[in-house]
């Protein structure tokens, strides 16, 4: 149920809700929260901006209307640390935001690069993303270097109060995981519309074959 229902809302998205990039609001979530595990996300969350900006009643209103479109214990308040100094402040609020509304805590990281050492990679490639130079002041950047994989030993030494709060990654993992079957290869039936000649579509249709095996094989040979 949780995957056909978040199908659906990435699908509204993008044909329904796309402005810069897709979006969803809570009146469509709530139509399709069935199934779906949901985190209050990074400083740009409507929870965490709320906390940054000691607006404390917008982030209760905020996390308990999530709470009550994704049912008991479905929503989670997500702590993160990157070293960015309005984090403090936020991770100050949200144990309390927990504890007063009985909502369960996790602690993430975002990741966009594998090792810290590849900040600097990341770096130039925002900056070719925006047809920005690296000297601009004003270029799109990240606060700090601590956005790449981190060991659960980091995790843990940077939420070394939250010891709940780390075993619920492991907690949402096993909700998550999907209890699609493997054994088979399933595929969207094709139908070219009536845009293309049988005799050109018989044509494409064995390099798409390639391209679909490609793919399959190389997600099973990286896992």
């Amino acid at each position: 149920e949780g995957y056909r229902n978040l199908i659906k809302l990435v699908s509204a998205g993008y044909t329904e809700g796309f402005y810069y990039k897709p979006r969803i609001d809570k009146d469509l979530l709530a139509q399709h929260a069935g199934g779906l595990i949901g985190l209050s996300s990074c400083l740009k969350g409507e929870v965490a901006e709320s906390l940054a900006h000691d607006q404390d009643r917008k982030a209760i209103e905020a996390a308990a209307a999530y709470r009550d479109i994704l049912g008991p214990g479905n929503f989670f308040l997500e702590m993160q640390w990157h070293g960015i100094e309005e984090q403090r402040r936020v991770n100050r609020g949200l144990p309390v935001l927990a504890r007063d509304l009985r909502l369960p805590l996790v602690c993430t990281n975002d990741v966009h690069y594998l090792r810290e050492s590849d900040a600097h990679a990341h770096d130039v490639l925002l900056c070719i993303g925006t047809a920005k130079a690296l000297s601009d002041p004003k270029r799109l950047r990240y606060e700090a270097t601590q956005f790449f994989l981190k060991t659960a030993d980091e995790m843990a030494s940077a939420f070394s109060e939250y010891p709940d709060a780390l075993a619920n990654t492991l907690r949402i993992a096993e909700l998550g995981w999907p209890s699609t079957s493997t054994s088979s290869r399933s595929f969207a039936r094709a139908s070219n519309g009536g845009s293309l000649a049988s005799n050109s579509w018989r044509r494409w249709a064995p390099w798409v074959t390639r391209s679909m095996n490609t793919s399959v094989a190389c997600r099973t040979k990286s896992t």
